[in-house]
């Protein structure tokens, strides 16, 4: 995905964790300062999961974080990609699971962005 408009502490995130477990954490922790290994453990593990929430302790440790609020900026750039990825001929279920969605979410954001769904082309000939 592309995060050149992401500040570079959430580009490190996405690139750490993903872009769905990293727009959830801006969600609900955006603007908040604090340390992975402090008061926020279980609250940070529990948005991202036990997995991500150790590759985040083993990145940052005990450094305080601050996390940008990018919540929109982020969730504009998850749907940009998932209707590029349409295009390239990924499937609807595939990434409703991937960007935790549902396949009505994965297809509004296709219809919104004007994307053309090339196995319907056939119909027009």
């Amino acid at each position: 995905m592309n995060t050149a408009l992401l500040p570079e502490s959430i580009t490190e995130l996405v690139e750490l964790i993903g872009y769905t477990k990293t727009q959830a954490l801006v969600d609900k922790l955006g603007g908040a300062r604090f340390r992975f290994t402090g008061p926020f453990q279980a609250t940070v593990a529990g948005i991202v999961g036990e997995e991500a929430y150790a590759v985040l302790v083993a990145r940052y440790g005990g450094e305080a974080v601050e996390l940008a609020r990018c919540s929109q900026l982020l969730r504009a750039r998850k749907v940009s990609e998932a209707v590029a990825e349409l295009e390239r001929g990924a499937t609807t279920n595939t990434l409703a699971i991937a960007h935790g969605v549902t396949g009505r979410t994965i297809r509004n954001w296709k219809k919104a962005a004007g994307a053309i769904d090339g196995n319907q082309l056939d119909l027009f000939k």
